[in-house]
């Protein structure tokens, strides 16, 4: 699964920008999106100045027995 998101100045997500680009199964989507949306970032720079960012995240599920 794959999660676009903007990452803010301050390295959070900006919830308004998740969306979805790739899912193998629509079951995860939220659980995914739950777990983007709680990351915390290391803020993009540009020329030494903090910037926003977009990203794409791969969010990978596993079973383990």
């Amino acid at each position: 699964m794959v999660i676009e998101v903007v990452i803010g100045t301050d390295g959070r997500p900006e919830l308004g920008t998740l969306e979805v680009i790739r899912s193998s199964n629509r079951g995860f989507e939220q659980a995914a999106r739950d777990a983007v949306s709680g990351c915390v970032y290391r803020p993009g720079r540009m020329r030494g100045e903090v910037v926003r960012v977009l990203i794409r995240q791969p969010v990978r599920f596993e079973i383990v027995r």
